[in-house]
């Protein structure tokens, strides 16, 4: 930029801290002063920061070309800074260390320890799995204070403890503790074992009857209170009748098709490696390795059908408790083929019954026999399948017109068996007979009328055994492959 033909003086130039102006014109003018042009504007503000010194000098001594440094503002423009479009740091999270106020206790924890050698095949560490030999020290209800693995205990344990189970919530009085006890000894007499942990955020109701229907139980709540029953009592006690004279109604349903087809069941559980003496091995990790096992299973009367799969792997370290408690699943099935529904008052109702008490129902059962059946022609003449002696025969005919219809009535049988009115009919003898079977209670649910009970069909042998159990206690009507 000229300054002059003979001298070049620099002057301060007035510059606003941080602006930059727009580029200024030639300048030709008096070597003694020195003037911008009043048409140069600031453009924009940047990050910059000028010291204006005297006579162009800056603070420290340098001089400032006032007038390149106005002309030459592009170079400026072109300086960026990380910060322009965004910040350059950003703060994700904050740790808070603080001392507690309290020292903390770490109670009823286990102490696990883990070496960690050099070794080159070392790649992570996200998992970590142990074996524990013994569980949690609980109030047995076979006696004494020591781990258990048997449900009833466990489960009797957790509804009551105060610090993992439902304590705050139940009460002992809403347990009967002689239905959990006789449980317990079932399950020992048996040897059905519960080795596996409680699992977490699950409904404890549904955890609970599942894992007690495996080991052949029922849990039940009777008027606020926990009963622990076995499923199939060997000889059930029957609590109650119900007839005709006792009832409002009665209801059949027979379970559906699909439901009463023969069917197998692929149980699987895990077997635990015990040393060389089952009974007397003390290697702590007879149990860290376990191999997987399956086993399928069949009525052997019943036959095979579609296989059904059971996973018990969880707590289940047995053959014999697989094998059981697939046999319960068959059996329960191909026994129960219908339910009742009876409708009665409330003063029929003498008895106090509950879900899982076993009923008799007196049933008038009906049947016709295809052997059993005949003929009256016009004329009065009897012909019949079978001779027929004088008297009366409840039957159910048909005169044989086209929009008449199968009405019930009485034959009478006269002259020796070779007449009989009315005449004109086919017939067949109807037969009536009382039958009582055996229920189990599922629901009761009271009503308008009284109180209406569901039970499922659970037939007995002759001298009271369920035959339920007859058949799951026995290997002779099981197939096991």
């Amino acid at each position: 930029m000229l300054l002059g033909a003979d001298t070049e003086k620099r002057v301060a130039i007035p510059f606003a801290a941080g602006v930059v102006y727009t580029q200024g014109e030639f300048i030709n003018g008096p070597t003694d002063e020195i003037f911008l042009l009043q048409n140069l504007q600031p453009k924009r503000e940047i990050g910059i920061s000028w010291t204006e010194g005297t006579f162009g000098s800056n603070n420290d001594g340098t001089y400032i070309d006032l007038f390149g440094r106005a002309a030459e503002f592009f170079v400026y423009d072109e300086i960026t800074t990380s910060c322009v479009s965004g910040p350059e740091h950003e703060i994700t999270y904050v740790n808070v260390i603080q001392p507690n106020d309290q020292i903390p206790l770490y109670d009823n924890l286990c102490l696990v320890g883990i070496n960690v050698r050099a070794t080159r095949e070392w790649a992570q560490f996200s998992q970590f799995s142990a074996y524990v030999t013994e569980g949690i020290k609980v109030n047995r209800l076979l006696g004494g204070f020591e781990s258990t693995h048997l449900f009833p205990e466990i489960l009797y344990d957790f509804l009551l403890n105060k610090r993992y189970g439902l304590g705050n919530e139940i009460s002992p009085e809403q347990i009967d503790v002689e239905s959990f006890t006789q449980a317990a000894q079932f399950c020992l007499d048996n040897r059905f074992f519960y080795d596996g942990p409680k699992l977490n955020n699950t409904n404890w109701r549904q955890w609970a009857a599942d894992v007690a229907a495996t080991h052949v139980l029922l849990l039940i709540e009777r008027g606020g209170v926990f009963f622990l029953e076995q499923a199939i009592p060997e000889k059930p006690v029957i609590k109650g009748l119900f007839t005709a004279g006792n009832s409002i109604s009665m209801e059949l349903t027979a379970v559906e098709a699909e439901q009463r087809q023969p069917f197998s069941v692929s149980v699987k559980f895990r077997q635990e490696r015990y040393g060389a003496d089952f009974n007397t091995s003390t290697d702590p990790s007879f149990g860290l390795f376990p191999e997987p096992q399956e086993r399928l299973i069949y009525n052997s009367e019943w036959g095979p059908g579609p296989i059904e799969s059971i996973d018990v792997s969880d707590y289940c370290t047995s053959s014999n408790h697989a094998v059981k408690a697939a046999r319960y699943v068959i059996g329960a099935r191909k026994f129960a083929d219908h339910t009742v529904k009876i409708t009665t008052t409330f003063e029929a109702l003498t008895n106090s019954l509950a879900p899982g008490d076993f009923i008799k129902v007196a049933l008038d059962y009906t049947h016709f026999n295809q052997f059993n059946n005949g003929a009256v022609t016009e004329t009065g003449q009897l012909v019949s399948s079978t001779p027929l002696s004088d008297g009366g025969y409840p039957i159910v005919y048909w005169t044989g017109e086209r929009e008449a219809e199968v009405i019930e009535g009485t034959l009478v049988v006269s002259n020796n068996g070779t007449t009989a009115t009315p005449a004109g009919i086919v017939f067949t003898i109807k037969s009536s007979d009382i039958v009582t079977r055996a229920y189990r209670i599922d629901s009761i649910q009271p009503s308008d009328e009284g109180y209406e009970i569901e039970a499922i069909h659970s037939p007995l042998l002759e001298d009271g055994t369920l035959e339920l159990y007859a058949e799951w206690s026995s290997p002779d009507f099981w197939v096991t492959v």
